[in-house]
């Protein structure tokens, strides 16, 4: 969930690196590898991924792998990355 209010960019680590863009104050599910991460697929991905302000390139936080289905980030208003 993008709570701030820039768009913000996730990129995946590795060979995969698909760059999403998420729009300010927009939530929604991330892809892998052109696939969704869903829940009844119960598959965790084993890599992490930057986020970064799509409009300046900062980067604002990164994410520690492994990334589940349940997994949920968030981009608060101040610009930070919270993982639960």
């Amino acid at each position: 969930m993008n709570e701030g209010t820039t768009s913000v960019t996730l990129t995946f680590d590795g060979p995969a690196a698909e760059p999403q863009e998420i729009a300010a104050r927009e939530g929604r599910s991330i892809r892998y590898e052109g696939e969704l991460i869903r829940e009844e697929d119960e598959r965790c991905v084993d890599v992490g991924f930057t986020v970064t302000d799509t409009a300046t390139g900062e980067v604002l936080g990164t994410v520690d792998p492994p990334i589940c289905p349940e997994t949920l980030i968030y981009v608060r208003e101040d610009g930070t990355v919270e993982v639960r």
